[in-house]
């Protein structure tokens, strides 16, 4: 590591997070691509190999291969249509107005079944994503088509449950599938699937009830408050309620929005937790900060938004910002993740409670480390200690 330049590095610390792709990193008016990627590249769409190091031995070399950036979708759809994830790497700066190392980042990953481009796309045919799960006992299978929205569910019990799972992904024949543990670990389906039906295979997880879908790079729209919600501010002055958390706030508009209901359900009394937690909330904190009460800097579903590592960076810039504003602010999330099962935390989370509550914040959240959690009592012993350190030593 200590010959590369500056540039390598972040090359590689950018395909280190995306292991699985081939990494189109955006140099000038090129997509370049290195090492075994360029290797990939090059025997699959037929690219020049080549190297900057020409006068290095040929085991220090570094293979590279480039396309140009206005060209980059034909060669985008050769490598989903043979099955493969394509990162694209972008300058999220001007190279002109840089200070050292132009800045990049991942801005989205094509894969064949989320891979929306009409040129990627083959009109005679559907291009489902789905994913499949399969136990001892059922078996299931979702699909969906991206570019068009078209969904299909459906569900198998007892000794036929697999053939009639097979039966229907051969229906469908799904560009991509995302496999529960169990259908992962069974072989002939994984065959059916990558050689018959030439279907990209991935590993996936159980995806539990009540549980949210992030789909990177994208927001979908959603009103501010649902039918439900209105009808449990109804009830909020009965229940002795004092305030509410309103998720995924977008903008001013959305507190505008509640405070509106607040006041036609009689609880304009009622304090307004905003929680940011996507990049729309995130861009348009300015606006928020006048409207809400309280602002909860949401790291859950805010570090599923960004690459993990600007999570800590954007935490701070809030911080910032409601500071300057004089608006208390609450930091929550993952405070002392590991006390859902150990009785002690990690030296990184009391590091990371303790510079939450010296950095200025009014409140502090715990959540599954003492709403599901084995060790309720120890975690908040922990939680209050720590946090009054932090806000002891408060800057």
């Amino acid at each position: 590591m200590a010959d590369l330049t500056p540039m390598m590095r972040q090359y590689l610390e950018i395909k280190e997070q995306n292991k699985d792709s081939i990494l189109f990193f955006r140099l000038g008016d090129f997509y370049e691509m290195f090492n075994e990627d360029a290797k990939l590249a090059a025997r699959e769409l037929d690219l020049v190999l080549t190297t900057r190091d020409r006068g290095k031995s040929a085991e220090e070399q570094t293979p590279m291969c480039g396309i140009p950036y206005h060209s980059s979708d034909g060669y985008i759809a050769r490598l989903i249509a043979k099955g493969y994830k394509v990162a694209i790497c972008e300058q999220t700066e001007d190279p002109a107005l840089a200070k050292g190392l132009v800045k990049r980042d991942i801005i989205r990953v094509v894969t064949p079944g989320t891979v929306i481009d009409s040129a990627c796309l083959d009109d005679r045919r559907g291009n489902f994503l789905c994913g499949v799960f399969l136990d001892e006992q059922n078996a299931g299978v979702a699909f969906c088509d991206m570019s068009t929205g078209h969904t299909h569910v459906t569900a198998f019990s007892g000794a036929d449950r697999a053939e009639h799972l097979c039966n229907e992904l051969a229906r469908f024949s799904p560009a991509e599938a995302v496999l529960s543990a169990g259908a992962y670990a069974d072989e002939e389906l994984k065959a059916l699937l990558a050689n018959r039906l030439s279907c990209r295979v991935e590993r996936g997880g159980v995806l539990r009830s009540r549980k949210s879908l992030a789909v990177a790079g994208r927001e979908l729209p959603a009103s501010a408050l649902t039918e439900m919600d209105m009808e449990n501010l109804s009830r909020a002055r009965e229940y002795g309620v004092t305030a509410l958390m309103q998720p995924f706030v977008r903008g001013a508009d959305d507190l505008r929005t509640v405070r509106a209901a607040l006041r036609e359900t009689g609880a304009e009394e009622l304090k307004i937790f905003a929680k940011i937690e996507n990049m729309t909330g995130l861009h348009r904190l300015d606006e928020i900060l006048p409207l809400a009460d309280v602002v909860v800097i949401a790291r859950g579903d805010l570090g599923n938004a960004m690459p993990l590592w600007e999570l800590p960076r954007a935490q701070t810039l809030i911080a910032s910002k409601c500071r300057a504003a004089k608006r208390p602010f609450m930091v929550s999330t993952q405070m002392l993740h590991s006390m859902h099962h150990a009785a002690v935390p990690t030296r990184a989370e009391v590091t990371d409670v303790y510079q939450a509550a010296r950095s200025g914040a009014d409140y502090l959240l715990l959540t599954g480390e003492t709403a599901v959690g084995e060790y309720p009592v120890e975690a908040m012993t922990y939680f209050a200690k720590i946090a009054a350190n932090g806000w002891a030593d408060a800057e």
